[in-house]
């Protein structure tokens, strides 16, 4: 049958003793890798070298702002701001998907899609890992 969770329930516990062959073997999976997947982590974080080396500064700048002021309960602040990276480089009229968008009825400025509501910069792709303090 199914088990609605309560608090105080062990999931673990749980899984263990009404899973399936499956779910323990995941369960055991999961125990083995935990401390190897946390030092991963722990080791990405530092160094840069995990998701967070690969987001372009101003985007993930904006990002924790856009968390911090919902957080607070401003959500008129974090509407306003902009995570496409709207503030990057336009795109030179030589560029291939510059275009491919013009041949397609796109005109600068105008946002994409049938309606023209959809974004209007193009989204800034980072080419390596960049440096970034976390908080």
């Amino acid at each position: 049958g199914t088990h609605a969770y309560q608090e105080g329930d062990n999931e673990d516990e749980d899984a263990l003793l009404n899973g399936t062959d499956y779910h323990r073997k995941r369960y055991e999976e999961m125990q083995r890798t935990q401390s190897l997947a946390g030092r991963i982590n722990e080791i990405n974080y530092q160094s840069n070298k995990g998701i967070f080396g690969y987001i372009p500064k101003e985007v993930l700048d904006a990002f924790e702002k856009k968390c911090a002021a919902v957080k607070s309960g401003d959500t008129k602040t974090a509407h306003n701001i902009d995570l496409t990276g709207a503030s990057g480089p336009k795109l030179s009229e030589k560029n291939k998907g510059f275009k491919m968008l013009q041949k397609a009825g796109w005109k600068e400025g105008e946002g994409l899609g049938a309606s023209s509501s959809g974004i209007t910069a193009p989204i800034q792709a980072a080419t390596g890992p960049h440096t970034h303090t976390h908080a």
